[in-house]
């Protein structure tokens, strides 16, 4: 079970330790990784390459060696702490940048957009090299979702994030997060949606069953919403893996080294009209 937005508030004493205490509560809860989120405006400079490290879970004393006892009592491997950059699609004209050679971005493991308008959603679903596409679902639109943009999205692997942080603090963001959300959910049928806090400290981080149960409130059916904290998140770090490596790879093998359960592999010729056909021989009696 993952989280894959945890905000990332920088560095400093008091930020490390409430960092300290995010990975705490979210072991604590039952999670297997979390990701620290950095939001960017564009154009992205090079001063943006990651520089996030993850928090050590070995510290002597503290939260960090809680952490670490309770992970090796409950036998699970080690806690898995990814780094994700989001980026606002608020200029067209620095949009561009968005491409899959930009160092910068590859230096982080997940990549977010943040579409402002409906051409930049559009160019997000069908033409960036991205892993998540994210709203501000807690505030009103500023376009509507439609079905051809999100179809070729879910075409190419990419998938839209829910967070659920902001429905916690006031009863308008609530109100504006669950209408967005099943418009979004009317669009994808329920497919490649993950679930995340955005959280920015230790008491917005909820339990993985009250985020399933979350879902379920928004439309979601029970697979559907297990899906979007387990699954979904997992296929999200594997896009992310190839987005910056291969997607695929091809190995090729001589047919003498197939072996005989193999063989089904080769075409078999058909011998052709023009092939004369080999001449029945009959013993001859002495």
């Amino acid at each position: 079970m993952l989280d894959l937005n945890v905000t990332y508030l920088g560095r400093g004493p008091s930020a490390e330790a409430g960092r300290g205490e995010l990975v705490a509560m979210a072991i604590k809860l039952g999670y297997d990784g979390i990701a620290w989120n950095k939001e960017i405006d564009s154009p992205v400079t090079p001063a943006e390459k990651c520089s996030i490290l993850p928090v050590e879970l070995n510290e002597q004393g503290g939260r960090g060696q809680l952490s670490c006892l309770r992970l090796q009592a409950s036998g699970k491997p080690a806690f898995l702490q990814l780094t994700r950059l989001t980026v606002n699609m608020e200029n067209p004209k620095t949009n561009y940048q968005v491409g899959a050679n930009n160092p910068v971005l590859q230096s982080y493991d997940l990549l977010a957009l943040k579409p402002s308008d409906e051409k930049s959603f559009a160019a997000c679903c069908s033409q960036y090299e991205c892993d998540i596409i994210c709203f501000d679902l807690s505030q009103r639109l500023p376009f509507y979702i439609k079905r051809p943009p999100v179809g070729q999205a879910l075409e190419r692997g990419i998938y839209f994030e829910i967070t659920y942080s902001s429905a916690l603090r006031d009863v308008s963001s609530r109100r504006y997060l669950i209408s967005n959300t099943l418009a979004l959910l009317r669009m994808t049928g329920g497919k490649n949606v993950i679930i995340t806090s955005a959280a920015r400290d230790a008491m917005d981080l909820r339990g993985p069953y009250d985020v399933i149960n979350l879902g379920s409130l928004f439309g979601l059916n029970p697979a559907q919403s297990r899906a979007a904290i387990c699954e979904n998140p997992r296929s999200v770090a594997i896009h992310g893996e190839t987005r910056s490596t291969f997607k695929a790879v091809a190995e090729v093998a001589s047919v003498s080294s197939l072996g005989p359960s193999e063989r089904w592999k080769l075409p078999q010729s058909t011998p052709s009209a023009s092939t004369p056909a080999a001449a029945e021989v009959t013993p001859m009696e002495l």
